[in-house]
Protein backbone atom coordinates (compact mmCIF):
# COMPACT_ATOMS: atom_id res chain seq x y z
CA UNK A 1 0.00 0.00 0.00
CA UNK A 2 3.15 2.30 0.93
CA UNK A 3 4.42 1.57 -2.54
CA UNK A 4 0.75 2.75 -4.35
CA UNK A 5 1.08 5.56 -2.51
CA UNK A 6 4.46 6.69 -3.58
CA UNK A 7 3.79 5.98 -6.60
CA UNK A 8 0.63 8.03 -6.83
CA UNK A 9 2.58 11.52 -4.92
CA UNK A 10 5.62 10.66 -7.64
CA UNK A 11 2.95 10.84 -10.78
CA UNK A 12 1.60 13.72 -9.29
CA UNK A 13 4.61 15.41 -9.04
CA UNK A 14 5.93 14.39 -12.67
CA UNK A 15 2.85 15.76 -13.97
CA UNK A 16 3.19 19.56 -12.09
CA UNK A 17 7.11 18.94 -13.73
CA UNK A 18 5.96 18.90 -17.60
CA UNK A 19 3.37 21.14 -16.74
CA UNK A 20 4.95 24.00 -15.54
CA UNK A 21 7.20 24.60 -19.04
CA UNK A 22 3.90 24.94 -20.51
CA UNK A 23 2.45 27.17 -17.99
CA UNK A 24 5.52 29.78 -18.07
CA UNK A 25 5.43 30.11 -21.74
CA UNK A 26 1.99 31.25 -22.01
CA UNK A 27 2.99 34.85 -21.74
CA UNK A 28 5.13 34.42 -24.21
CA UNK A 29 2.68 33.22 -26.84
CA UNK A 30 0.31 35.79 -26.10
CA UNK A 31 2.89 38.39 -26.82
CA UNK A 32 4.09 36.89 -30.06
CA UNK A 33 0.33 36.74 -30.90
CA UNK A 34 -0.60 40.19 -30.10
CA UNK A 35 2.47 41.28 -32.06
CA UNK A 36 1.59 39.09 -35.08
CA UNK A 37 -2.33 40.58 -35.08
CA UNK A 38 -0.88 44.19 -34.93
CA UNK A 39 1.58 43.40 -37.76
CA UNK A 40 -0.96 42.20 -39.72
CA UNK A 41 -3.35 45.21 -38.64
CA UNK A 42 -0.70 47.66 -39.85
CA UNK A 43 0.09 45.92 -43.31
CA UNK A 44 -3.93 45.63 -43.73
CA UNK A 45 -3.98 49.83 -42.66
CA UNK A 46 -1.05 50.30 -45.44
CA UNK A 47 -2.62 48.63 -48.53
CA UNK A 48 -6.49 50.29 -47.64
CA UNK A 49 -4.67 53.46 -48.00
CA UNK A 50 -2.79 52.50 -50.90
CA UNK A 51 -5.74 51.31 -52.23
CA UNK A 52 -7.78 54.57 -51.28
CA UNK A 53 -4.29 57.24 -52.74
CA UNK A 54 -5.18 55.37 -56.11
CA UNK A 55 -8.32 55.90 -56.24
CA UNK A 56 -8.08 59.82 -55.57
CA UNK A 57 -5.83 59.77 -58.11
CA UNK A 58 -8.07 58.75 -61.04
CA UNK A 59 -10.79 61.18 -59.78
CA UNK A 60 -8.54 63.72 -59.76
CA UNK A 61 -7.01 62.95 -63.12
CA UNK A 62 -10.79 62.76 -64.81
CA UNK A 63 -11.56 66.36 -63.24
CA UNK A 64 -8.09 67.39 -64.97
CA UNK A 65 -8.56 65.72 -68.16
CA UNK A 66 -7.72 67.91 -71.20
CA UNK A 67 -11.08 68.78 -73.73
CA UNK A 68 -11.09 67.24 -76.60
CA UNK A 69 -13.99 66.60 -79.45
CA UNK A 70 -13.10 63.01 -81.05
CA UNK A 71 -16.26 63.76 -83.47
CA UNK A 72 -18.98 61.29 -84.07
CA UNK A 73 -19.07 57.56 -84.54
CA UNK A 74 -19.51 56.45 -88.02
CA UNK A 75 -18.81 52.83 -87.60
CA UNK A 76 -18.86 51.79 -84.27
CA UNK A 77 -18.06 48.40 -82.57
CA UNK A 78 -20.27 47.60 -79.58
CA UNK A 79 -18.29 45.73 -76.60
CA UNK A 80 -20.82 45.87 -73.69
CA UNK A 81 -20.40 49.54 -72.58
CA UNK A 82 -18.45 50.92 -74.77
CA UNK A 83 -17.84 51.99 -78.51
CA UNK A 84 -14.85 50.84 -79.79
CA UNK A 85 -14.08 53.09 -82.86
CA UNK A 86 -11.40 54.48 -84.65
CA UNK A 87 -11.51 58.40 -86.11
CA UNK A 88 -9.43 59.78 -88.29
CA UNK A 89 -7.12 61.20 -86.82
CA UNK A 90 -3.27 59.98 -85.64
CA UNK A 91 -2.38 60.27 -82.30
CA UNK A 92 -0.63 63.74 -82.63
CA UNK A 93 -3.62 65.38 -83.12
CA UNK A 94 -4.63 64.07 -78.82
CA UNK A 95 -3.57 66.58 -76.97
CA UNK A 96 -0.95 65.68 -73.87
CA UNK A 97 -2.19 65.59 -70.16
CA UNK A 98 -1.25 68.72 -68.39
CA UNK A 99 1.14 69.08 -66.08
CA UNK A 100 -1.49 68.81 -63.50
CA UNK A 101 -2.05 65.34 -64.31
CA UNK A 102 1.84 64.59 -64.58
CA UNK A 103 2.14 66.01 -61.10
CA UNK A 104 -0.57 64.66 -59.32
CA UNK A 105 1.14 61.38 -60.67
CA UNK A 106 4.54 61.51 -59.40
CA UNK A 107 2.66 62.53 -56.17
CA UNK A 108 0.53 59.39 -56.18
CA UNK A 109 4.27 57.38 -57.09
CA UNK A 110 6.19 58.72 -54.05
CA UNK A 111 2.90 57.18 -51.98
CA UNK A 112 2.95 54.36 -53.62
CA UNK A 113 7.21 53.29 -53.12
CA UNK A 114 6.68 54.74 -49.50
CA UNK A 115 3.89 52.00 -49.37
CA UNK A 116 6.14 49.41 -51.52
CA UNK A 117 9.13 49.63 -48.41
CA UNK A 118 6.71 48.99 -46.03
CA UNK A 119 5.03 45.98 -47.31
CA UNK A 120 7.70 44.80 -50.17
CA UNK A 121 5.84 41.41 -50.74
CA UNK A 122 2.41 43.17 -51.61
CA UNK A 123 1.62 42.27 -55.27
CA UNK A 124 -0.98 44.64 -55.94
CA UNK A 125 0.99 48.05 -54.55
CA UNK A 126 3.76 46.84 -56.51
CA UNK A 127 1.44 46.01 -59.61
CA UNK A 128 0.43 49.65 -59.30
CA UNK A 129 3.91 51.50 -58.87
CA UNK A 130 4.86 49.82 -62.61
CA UNK A 131 1.40 50.38 -64.05
CA UNK A 132 1.80 54.55 -63.42
CA UNK A 133 5.88 54.32 -64.23
CA UNK A 134 5.39 53.07 -67.17
CA UNK A 135 1.83 55.19 -67.96
CA UNK A 136 4.75 58.10 -67.27
CA UNK A 137 6.95 56.70 -69.42
CA UNK A 138 9.66 56.58 -66.13
CA UNK A 139 12.81 55.19 -67.15
CA UNK A 140 13.04 53.34 -63.72
CA UNK A 141 10.31 51.05 -64.45
CA UNK A 142 12.73 48.71 -65.47
CA UNK A 143 14.98 48.72 -62.43
CA UNK A 144 11.95 49.11 -60.23
CA UNK A 145 10.64 46.05 -61.30
CA UNK A 146 13.97 43.84 -61.06
CA UNK A 147 14.51 44.88 -57.40
CA UNK A 148 10.65 43.37 -56.85
CA UNK A 149 10.12 41.47 -54.22
CA UNK A 150 6.16 40.32 -54.61
CA UNK A 151 5.31 36.45 -55.74
CA UNK A 152 8.07 35.42 -58.09
CA UNK A 153 5.90 35.00 -61.35
CA UNK A 154 4.17 38.62 -60.85
CA UNK A 155 7.88 40.40 -60.23
CA UNK A 156 8.70 38.37 -63.90
CA UNK A 157 5.92 39.71 -65.74
CA UNK A 158 6.04 42.68 -64.34
CA UNK A 159 9.28 43.11 -65.71
CA UNK A 160 8.19 41.60 -69.05
CA UNK A 161 5.48 44.59 -69.03
CA UNK A 162 8.24 47.28 -68.44
CA UNK A 163 10.96 45.59 -70.59
CA UNK A 164 8.40 45.58 -73.44
CA UNK A 165 7.17 49.50 -73.39
CA UNK A 166 10.74 50.01 -74.02
CA UNK A 167 10.84 48.19 -77.01
CA UNK A 168 13.01 45.40 -76.17
CA UNK A 169 10.93 42.55 -77.06
CA UNK A 170 13.75 39.96 -77.10
CA UNK A 171 14.17 40.46 -73.18
CA UNK A 172 9.90 40.91 -72.59
CA UNK A 173 9.59 37.62 -73.96
CA UNK A 174 12.40 35.88 -71.84
CA UNK A 175 10.68 37.72 -68.68
CA UNK A 176 7.27 36.17 -69.37
CA UNK A 177 8.26 32.82 -69.89
CA UNK A 178 9.63 32.72 -66.71
CA UNK A 179 6.55 33.78 -65.62
CA UNK A 180 4.28 31.82 -67.05
CA UNK A 181 6.81 28.48 -66.58
CA UNK A 182 6.21 29.60 -62.15
CA UNK A 183 2.26 30.85 -62.55
CA UNK A 184 -0.39 28.34 -61.17
CA UNK A 185 -1.87 26.18 -63.99
CA UNK A 186 -5.35 27.89 -64.35
CA UNK A 187 -3.51 31.17 -63.85
CA UNK A 188 -1.37 30.63 -66.94
CA UNK A 189 -4.08 28.76 -69.00
CA UNK A 190 -5.53 32.34 -68.88
CA UNK A 191 -3.13 34.10 -70.06
CA UNK A 192 -2.28 31.81 -72.54
CA UNK A 193 -5.96 31.70 -73.75
CA UNK A 194 -6.16 33.44 -77.34
CA UNK A 195 -10.05 33.20 -78.18
CA UNK A 196 -10.86 36.96 -77.84
CA UNK A 197 -8.08 37.76 -80.42
CA UNK A 198 -9.05 35.25 -83.13
CA UNK A 199 -11.67 35.11 -86.33
CA UNK A 200 -14.40 33.14 -86.38
CA UNK A 201 -13.14 30.70 -88.74
CA UNK A 202 -10.10 29.55 -86.47
CA UNK A 203 -11.89 30.52 -82.80
CA UNK A 204 -14.39 27.53 -82.69
CA UNK A 205 -11.90 25.16 -82.92
CA UNK A 206 -9.98 26.65 -80.99
CA UNK A 207 -12.46 27.30 -77.96
CA UNK A 208 -12.94 23.61 -78.03
CA UNK A 209 -9.26 22.74 -77.38
CA UNK A 210 -7.73 22.07 -73.63
CA UNK A 211 -5.09 24.16 -72.33
CA UNK A 212 -2.39 21.48 -73.54
CA UNK A 213 -4.02 20.76 -76.58
CA UNK A 214 -3.55 24.98 -77.83
CA UNK A 215 -0.20 24.75 -76.99
CA UNK A 216 0.46 23.72 -80.24
CA UNK A 217 -1.89 25.73 -82.32
CA UNK A 218 -0.79 28.81 -79.87
CA UNK A 219 3.16 28.33 -81.45
CA UNK A 220 1.94 28.29 -85.12
CA UNK A 221 -0.79 31.74 -84.45
CA UNK A 222 2.29 33.16 -82.35
CA UNK A 223 4.79 32.87 -85.41
CA UNK A 224 2.26 34.07 -88.36
CA UNK A 225 1.03 36.92 -86.09
CA UNK A 226 5.08 38.58 -85.70
CA UNK A 227 4.76 41.41 -87.25
CA UNK A 228 8.18 41.98 -88.39
CA UNK A 229 10.78 39.32 -87.73
CA UNK A 230 13.70 41.90 -88.45
CA UNK A 231 12.73 42.63 -84.74
CA UNK A 232 14.28 40.48 -82.04
CA UNK A 233 11.49 39.02 -80.11
CA UNK A 234 7.43 38.35 -80.81
CA UNK A 235 6.34 42.09 -80.05
CA UNK A 236 2.95 40.70 -80.86
CA UNK A 237 3.12 38.23 -78.09
CA UNK A 238 4.93 40.12 -75.67
CA UNK A 239 2.09 42.71 -76.23
CA UNK A 240 -0.73 40.10 -75.94
CA UNK A 241 0.86 39.40 -72.20
CA UNK A 242 1.33 42.43 -71.41
CA UNK A 243 -2.41 43.72 -71.79
CA UNK A 244 -3.27 40.25 -70.25
CA UNK A 245 -1.54 41.52 -67.22
CA UNK A 246 -2.70 45.31 -67.23
CA UNK A 247 -6.43 43.73 -66.90
CA UNK A 248 -5.34 42.33 -63.93
CA UNK A 249 -3.61 45.53 -62.91
CA UNK A 250 -7.45 47.35 -63.65
CA UNK A 251 -9.18 44.53 -62.17
CA UNK A 252 -8.69 45.24 -58.44
CA UNK A 253 -8.07 49.31 -59.01
CA UNK A 254 -9.89 52.26 -59.59
CA UNK A 255 -9.83 53.27 -63.51
CA UNK A 256 -9.97 56.27 -65.19
CA UNK A 257 -13.27 56.13 -66.44
CA UNK A 258 -14.72 55.90 -63.70
CA UNK A 259 -16.72 52.39 -63.51
CA UNK A 260 -16.85 49.49 -62.01
CA UNK A 261 -14.50 46.61 -63.70
CA UNK A 262 -16.60 44.15 -66.05
CA UNK A 263 -15.89 42.05 -68.97
CA UNK A 264 -16.10 44.56 -71.51
CA UNK A 265 -13.43 46.84 -70.14
CA UNK A 266 -11.54 43.07 -70.29
CA UNK A 267 -12.01 42.50 -73.80
CA UNK A 268 -11.30 45.75 -75.13
CA UNK A 269 -7.97 45.71 -73.71
CA UNK A 270 -7.37 42.31 -75.15
CA UNK A 271 -8.56 43.26 -78.45
CA UNK A 272 -7.10 46.88 -78.88
CA UNK A 273 -4.68 47.71 -75.97
CA UNK A 274 -4.70 49.92 -73.04
CA UNK A 275 -5.41 53.58 -73.30
CA UNK A 276 -2.00 55.62 -73.96
CA UNK A 277 -3.99 58.97 -73.35
CA UNK A 278 -7.26 60.49 -71.97
CA UNK A 279 -9.54 63.08 -72.95
CA UNK A 280 -13.08 64.34 -71.79
CA UNK A 281 -15.99 65.54 -73.92
CA UNK A 282 -16.63 69.35 -74.07
CA UNK A 283 -19.65 70.02 -72.27
CA UNK A 284 -22.60 70.35 -74.81
CA UNK A 285 -25.02 73.45 -74.96
CA UNK A 286 -25.46 75.97 -71.97
CA UNK A 287 -25.46 72.83 -69.16
CA UNK A 288 -21.56 73.05 -68.59
CA UNK A 289 -22.45 70.79 -65.16
CA UNK A 290 -22.87 67.53 -66.74
CA UNK A 291 -20.90 64.39 -65.93
CA UNK A 292 -17.60 63.94 -67.50
CA UNK A 293 -17.66 61.72 -70.51
CA UNK A 294 -14.13 60.38 -70.66
CA UNK A 295 -12.74 58.59 -74.10
CA UNK A 296 -9.40 56.68 -73.95
CA UNK A 297 -7.46 56.72 -76.99
CA UNK A 298 -5.15 53.47 -77.68
CA UNK A 299 -2.13 54.15 -80.31
CA UNK A 300 -2.81 53.98 -83.91
CA UNK A 301 -2.26 52.96 -86.13
CA UNK A 302 -3.49 49.75 -85.50
CA UNK A 303 -3.20 46.63 -87.72
CA UNK A 304 -4.72 42.88 -87.89
CA UNK A 305 -1.49 40.63 -87.44
CA UNK A 306 -3.50 37.15 -87.10
CA UNK A 307 -4.70 35.03 -89.72
CA UNK A 308 -8.34 35.76 -90.39
CA UNK A 309 -8.62 31.69 -91.78
CA UNK A 310 -6.97 28.14 -90.63
CA UNK A 311 -3.90 28.37 -91.85
CA UNK A 312 -2.30 25.81 -94.04
CA UNK A 313 -0.91 22.84 -92.79
CA UNK A 314 2.58 23.54 -94.72
CA UNK A 315 3.87 27.41 -93.23
CA UNK A 316 5.49 27.62 -96.24
CA UNK A 317 1.87 27.82 -98.19
CA UNK A 318 1.17 30.61 -96.17
CA UNK A 319 1.16 33.97 -98.62
CA UNK A 320 0.63 37.52 -98.34
CA UNK A 321 -2.86 37.30 -100.07
CA UNK A 322 -4.21 35.19 -96.57
CA UNK A 323 -3.64 38.18 -94.86
CA UNK A 324 -5.93 41.48 -94.04
CA UNK A 325 -3.99 43.45 -91.81
CA UNK A 326 -6.37 47.01 -92.58
CA UNK A 327 -9.59 44.58 -91.59
CA UNK A 328 -12.39 46.50 -90.35
CA UNK A 329 -14.62 45.86 -88.23
CA UNK A 330 -11.21 44.56 -86.41
CA UNK A 331 -11.54 41.27 -84.20
CA UNK A 332 -7.89 42.38 -82.89
CA UNK A 333 -5.27 45.10 -83.69
CA UNK A 334 -1.59 46.06 -82.57
CA UNK A 335 0.74 49.17 -83.40
CA UNK A 336 3.91 48.65 -82.68
CA UNK A 337 6.12 51.68 -81.83
CA UNK A 338 8.82 51.21 -84.33
CA UNK A 339 6.71 52.32 -87.40
CA UNK A 340 3.86 54.34 -88.27
CA UNK A 341 2.68 52.08 -91.50
CA UNK A 342 3.57 48.88 -92.73
CA UNK A 343 3.38 48.57 -97.19
CA UNK A 344 4.49 45.87 -99.35
CA UNK A 345 8.22 45.70 -100.64
CA UNK A 346 7.35 44.06 -104.07
CA UNK A 347 10.67 42.19 -104.46
CA UNK A 348 11.75 38.92 -107.33
CA UNK A 349 12.34 35.82 -105.21
CA UNK A 350 14.19 33.28 -106.44
CA UNK A 351 15.05 29.93 -104.62
CA UNK A 352 17.85 27.20 -105.39
CA UNK A 353 17.92 23.70 -103.69
CA UNK A 354 21.11 22.84 -102.22
CA UNK A 355 20.69 19.37 -100.89
CA UNK A 356 18.48 19.39 -97.62
CA UNK A 357 18.49 23.19 -97.96
CA UNK A 358 17.86 26.29 -99.86
CA UNK A 359 19.38 29.34 -100.96
CA UNK A 360 17.29 32.35 -101.85
CA UNK A 361 17.67 35.25 -104.14
CA UNK A 362 15.85 38.46 -103.47
CA UNK A 363 16.30 41.50 -105.77
CA UNK A 364 14.56 44.61 -105.62
CA UNK A 365 14.17 48.16 -107.07
CA UNK A 366 12.30 51.19 -105.38
CA UNK A 367 15.02 54.27 -106.45
CA UNK A 368 11.54 55.22 -108.27
CA UNK A 369 9.13 54.36 -105.27
CA UNK A 370 7.65 57.56 -103.63
CA UNK A 371 7.61 56.14 -100.31
CA UNK A 372 11.30 54.30 -100.55
CA UNK A 373 13.04 56.15 -103.51
CA UNK A 374 13.75 59.28 -101.03
CA UNK A 375 14.01 58.11 -97.54
CA UNK A 376 16.63 55.66 -95.41
CA UNK A 377 15.19 52.34 -94.56
CA UNK A 378 16.19 48.88 -92.91
CA UNK A 379 15.40 45.66 -95.00
CA UNK A 380 15.74 42.25 -94.55
CA UNK A 381 15.55 38.38 -95.95
CA UNK A 382 14.58 36.05 -93.63
CA UNK A 383 14.52 32.28 -93.99
CA UNK A 384 12.75 29.82 -91.12
CA UNK A 385 11.90 26.26 -91.78
CA UNK A 386 8.78 26.06 -89.69
CA UNK A 387 8.26 27.59 -85.56
CA UNK A 388 10.51 25.50 -83.68
CA UNK A 389 13.79 25.93 -86.12
CA UNK A 390 16.15 29.30 -85.58
CA UNK A 391 15.87 31.85 -88.58
CA UNK A 392 18.75 32.71 -90.87
CA UNK A 393 18.95 36.37 -91.79
CA UNK A 394 20.75 39.02 -94.07
CA UNK A 395 19.89 42.93 -92.98
CA UNK A 396 20.97 45.95 -93.76
CA UNK A 397 20.19 48.79 -91.48
CA UNK A 398 20.92 51.62 -94.04
CA UNK A 399 19.61 49.69 -97.25
CA UNK A 400 19.97 50.80 -100.56
CA UNK A 401 17.33 51.38 -103.26
CA UNK A 402 18.19 48.50 -104.96
CA UNK A 403 19.84 45.14 -103.85
CA UNK A 404 19.64 41.60 -104.21
CA UNK A 405 20.36 39.54 -100.64
CA UNK A 406 20.66 36.15 -100.75
CA UNK A 407 19.96 34.03 -97.43
CA UNK A 408 20.60 30.18 -97.34
CA UNK A 409 17.66 28.20 -94.96
CA UNK A 410 14.42 26.04 -95.34
CA UNK A 411 11.80 28.56 -96.11
CA UNK A 412 11.22 32.31 -96.39
CA UNK A 413 9.60 35.38 -95.44
CA UNK A 414 11.09 39.09 -96.14
CA UNK A 415 9.82 42.60 -95.36
CA UNK A 416 10.88 46.34 -94.52
CA UNK A 417 10.64 49.19 -92.63
CA UNK A 418 10.92 52.70 -93.28
CA UNK A 419 12.80 54.84 -90.70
Amino acid sequence: MGNRTHSSLLAAVLALAFAAPASLAQPQQLKTSVHDAQLRSDSAEISHRARDLQARFERRRRQMLPKFYTGVADRCLIVGRFCEWHPNRTNDDVPEEGKNIVRARAELLRDLERASAQLPGDDWIMGQRIRYLTEGQDSSAVGVARSCRATKWWCDALLGFALHVTGNYFGADSAYAAALDSMPPLTRCHWLNLTPLLDDDIRGTYKKMTCAQRAAADARIWWVADPLFMTPGNERRTEHFSRVLHTVLQEKSANTYGLSWGGDLGELILRFGWAEKWTQQPPQGMYTEQKISVTGHEREPGYHFFLPQQPPDSLALIADSVFDIYQFPPREQYAPIYTRAFVRLDAQVARFRRGDSTKIVAAYDVSADTIFGHRSFAAALIAMGDTGTALSKTELDQSATNRVDSVEGTAHRSGAVGH
